[in-house]
């Protein structure tokens, strides 16, 4: 079976309305901390949540797009 991995990334932002009703069910974090996901999002930031898989090419290429888009959208949320 092909795990299903989560990876959440953060960039200072704006707030995400509606974060209150996400569910508590527990994720890793980036560290591997097992964090409740409706604390993966914090006020005043906006963040990323995307759920991949490691066999899937269009999440790898989504993977691939974020990480070289985060510096360019930090800087224009700061």
């Amino acid at each position: 079976m092909k795990k299903i991995f989560a990876l959440l990334l953060a960039a200072s932002m704006t707030y995400v309305a509606g974060a209150q009703n996400l569910p508590t069910t527990p994720v890793k974090d980036l560290k591997g901390a097992s964090v409740p996901f409706n604390q993966t999002v914090e006020k005043g930031k906006v963040t990323i949540i995307s759920f991949w898989a490691t066999w899937c090419i269009p999440c790898k290429k989504e993977i691939k797009t974020i990480r070289e888009k985060l510096p360019q959208w930090k800087e224009e949320a700061d």
